[in-house]
This record gives structure tokens, sequence and C-alpha cells, in this order.
């Protein structure tokens, strides 16, 4: 809770100085080519461990014609189990996405796409039966966890060892008058390429409203439903993810910083201040060109 509560104060410090550097400048929501930087933080406490988890991930859109982009992800995950007694680490790459965007409607304040995409199986169990790959596998557990538990479930397809995904995307944006308004709903289709796991389909939605000039505050509310009767990434028979965002958008000249809280409702990310939940803050660059 005190990393949490720390976490807190130092985002509220960058959202009051940020302001400051900021530009009065529309605000960019995609409709050109565009560059990325990502951080996501998770973290987790409980009576005798702490996890701390980074999800630095870079994602790119590049257009071939006004209505026909492609989108490519490339993210990472990392977390830090300390106990009283003793730490570990775990670091690797993620899933790498590729995906065909359609602009279905577009404008300087507006925007309509959609994406079918493929989340190529990067991440893979570890193997072997010896004590050090047990150690490794669970560790491996916890990243993915942390990673899947810092962005309440969303895009998990991101983050499943030995897993070839297909998805299919719908985003909405819309920013006219001082408020802005988004909508982001997807499925996935999680195709394990080992015999250790089954697939998963999952299902996705976000909503988010915000008002301001420069600086607009925002919230919003998430849910992911994985309705497959299988044991995989939800951590039990089935799911239902329910998760609130809230923070800021700044216009900073012709780019864009986000800057916002994870907090999950119920399991399996369970509740972000229990001490078995876990607790997400992101910080994204976007620069177009």
């Amino acid at each position: 809770m005190s990393r949490i509560l720390s976490l807190s104060a130092l985002a509220a410090t960058l959202l009051v100085a940020t302001p400051a550097l900021a530009q009065d400048h529309p605000l960019y929501i995609g409709q050109h080519n565009h560059v990325t930087l990502a951080l996501g933080v998770g973290l987790a406490g409980q009576t005798n461990s702490d996890l701390v988890s980074l999800q630095p991930t870079l994602e790119a859109r590049f257009g071939f014609s006004p209505g026909l982009g492609l989108q490519l992800v490339l993210p990472a995950m990392f977390v830090d189990l300390s106990t009283e007694v003793e730490g570990a680490t775990r670091f690797e790459l993620a899933n790498p996405s590729v995906a065909l965007e359609m602009l279905l409607d577009t404008g300087p304040a507006t925007i309509e796409a959609l994406r079918f995409g493929v989340a190529i199986p990067v991440l893979s169990r570890p193997s072997g039966v010896n004590l050090s790959a047990f150690g490794d596998t669970l560790m491996q557990a916890v990243n993915v966890a942390m990673a899947t538990g810092a962005r309440g479930l969303f895009d998990m397809w991101r983050y499943a060892p030995d897993t070839l995904s297909l998805f299919a995307e719908f985003q909405a944006t819309s920013d006219l008058d001082g408020v802005y308004l988004d909508f982001r709903g997807a499925v996935g289709l999680l195709i394990p390429t080992a015999d250790s796991s089954d697939a998963e389909f999952t299902v996705q939605a976000l909503g988010r409203v915000g008002f301001g000039g420069v600086v607009r505050p925002f919230a919003g509310l998430g849910v992911v439903l994985i309705p497959t009767k299988t044991v995989g990434l939800s951590g039990q028979d089935d799911a239902f993810q329910v998760g609130v965002q809230a923070g800021v958008l700044v216009e900073l000249g012709a780019a864009r910083v986000d800057v916002y809280a994870q907090i999950n409702i119920d399991r399996p990310a369970g509740f972000s201040f229990d001490d078995n939940g876990v607790f997400g803050m992101h910080l994204a660059a976007t620069v177009p060109f």
C-alpha cells in the first residue's frame, strides 16, 4: 500500500507540472502515423512480500493510404518479487502483434477505426524439470499475472505464453467542444501452440469520458469477459473482470501524453487496494509524424 501511495503522489506531481509545458493544440487521437512509448506499472503487496511489475511497450502506426494502415505493438514485462528472506526478478519479451487498421471515419476531432490482428507467440514457457526450471516457471506465472492485472486483463494476447492469438478491435474517439469520448471494444481468440493449455476466448470493452482544454481529466469503466470453460490466464473456469480508469490526457504541442490509474474491482486481478489485488499506473507519450 505504501508503494501505491508513493506512486500516486508522484503521478499527481507530474500532472500538476505538465500543464505548464503544454501548448494549445488539437488533441491527437490517431488519425496519422505515430509512435507511442508506454510504461505500465503494477503493484501488489501482501504481509510478507511485495511485487512490482513494469510493462514497457512500443506501439507504432504506419499509413498506406488515408483509410488504411498498419499497427505494430512490441510489449515486454518485468517483475520484482521481494520477501523478508530473499527476492527474485524476471524480464522477458512478450508477444508482438501486427494489425491491419481501416479508418471508417476521420475528421479533425473524430475517428473510427477497425483493426484485425495477430499476436506472434514469442513468449514461451520455460523447459526442463529441474529446480531452476520450476523457479523460472513460477516467476513467469507471477510476471504474467502482474502484467495482465496492471492492465485490467485487457489485451491478454500480449502476455499469453505459447499462444498464437487472433483479435479484432473497434475504436471510436471524439474530442469536440471540450468533451472527450472514446470507446474501445475487442474480441480475441488465444490458440495454444503447446499441449500445456487450452484455447481461450476473450471479449473486452472500455468507455471513457473527459472534459477540459489542454488538460482533460477523464474517467472510464472497462470490462473483460472470458467465457471459455478452461483454466488459463483467467485463473479460473471463466472470468468477468471489471475495472475503473481515471487520469488525464494532455496536449503537448502536436504530441499527446496519457497518465491514468487502473483500479480493478474484483477477481481475477482482485480489488486493487486489497492485499491480493493488482493496482496499475500507466504513462504513455504519443508523437505523430
